[in-house]
């Protein structure tokens, strides 16, 4: 399970171009463009949000089972060398199902259910350990899978290139635009070229 991380970093460039129209007065043209860069990088980690629903007439039943599951959850998880300070509890929540009106005035209403969630959020170093980690989580109890998420522990050096290639691209446009704007043979025109 890898996918292609990209940095993308564009880059306005500002040029004043002078034209003298006497000793007394001068007249500044302007020249912005905007340069692209592009960087693909394979991800080096992953972020999962995972967690454990369950349901129970009382809310203590549905809070001792939840937490029962839940570590059970992170234990198989610690047991899959997943540092402690890389799993962090992100929700938890206690509250009653929607209950459905009687239809009939002679019927009682349900009693209520209780919901207990609880979710984590799991850093995992290792991009090939996903499927593996899931699976175990899962079997240890956990029904709730909410995200999966590729990145990079340090996009600055992608982040970086990006830039450079986005000034590169920005210096390229802008001297081919000047051209045709020192060509123009009267100085007092006034120019804004924007270009993507």
């Amino acid at each position: 399970m890898k996918r292609s991380n990209m940095v993308l970093l564009g880059l306005m460039l500002l040029l004043a171009a002078a034209f003298s129209a006497s000793a007394a007065e001068n007249n500044i043209s302007k020249l912005m463009v905007q340069g692209e860069g592009k960087v693909s990088a394979a991800p080096d980690m992953v972020t999962v949000v995972l967690g454990v629903e369950t349901h129970n007439a009382s809310a203590a039943g549905a809070a001792a089972e939840n937490a029962r599951l839940m570590n059970k959850t992170i234990n198989v998880l610690l047991d899959a060398r997943i540092a402690k300070k890389d799993i962090q509890t992100s929700r938890y929540s206690l509250m009653t199902a929607p209950q459905e009106e009687p239809k009939t005035a002679s019927e009682k209403p349900k009693p209520p259910e209780f919901i207990a969630t609880n979710q984590v959020t799991v850093r995992l170093n290792d991009t090939s350990a996903v499927g593996k980690v899931l699976d175990a989580a899962t079997a240890a109890g956990s029904n709730s899978i909410q995200e999966v998420t590729f990145d990079l522990l340090d996009p600055q050096p992608e982040k970086d290139q990006a830039l450079a290639l986005a000034i590169k691209d920005a210096r390229r446009k802008a001297e081919v635009a000047a051209k045709i704007l020192f060509a123009c043979p009267s100085p007092k025109t006034s120019w804004n070229f924007h270009t993507t």
